[in-house]
């Protein structure tokens, strides 16, 4: 069984990163078992949010990674 036609048929969910570099496909966390424990650390990239969202949960931001 190949994994293929279940990341065509679920955008979003599973992504193929550039195979010319890497040999994996990658999963959103979550996405097959729940509920997951995990939590948030921190907020990453906030420099390009919207400027309709604010963030007030208290955890650490970052305007990159």
């Amino acid at each position: 069984m190949t994994i293929a036609p279940l990341v065509q048929s679920l955008p979003g969910l599973f992504w193929d990163p550039d195979r010319s570099d890497h040999d994996f496909i990658a999963v959103a966390m979550g996405a097959l078992d729940a509920p997951t424990g995990t939590r948030l650390a921190k907020h990453i990239f906030v420099a390009d949010k919207g400027d309709y969202y604010e963030i007030k949960d208290g955890l650490p931001q970052s305007d990159r990674h």
